[in-house]
């Protein structure tokens, strides 16, 4: 049976192989970035990661810059659609 530190540990160990530094943490918080980056919404992201409130989630989505938000923006916005 796996233990979190015998997990945490094989992942520093992958880490050492390819020469980077990992951990648990960053691949936690890689994957949180890259979720709501896309297309997920903090809300999908709580739930993933298993915060029981928002307050945790919104750590990651401070992470994101203004191209983040410009990008989504883009998507959204009504009047960039009626141009197309």
């Amino acid at each position: 049976m796996m233990t979190k530190d015998g997990i945490a540990q094989m992942i520093r160990k992958l880490g050492k192989r390819l020469d980077i530094k990992l951990s648990p943490h960053k691949l936690r918080h890689s994957f949180a970035i890259s979720f709501l980056r896309n297309g997920a919404n903090p809300f999908e992201l709580q739930i993933a990661l298993g915060h029981t409130t928002l307050e945790m989630t919104r750590r990651y989505t401070q992470a994101l810059g203004f191209d983040d938000v410009y990008k989504r923006h883009v998507v959204a916005s009504p009047v960039d659609r009626l141009m197309k």
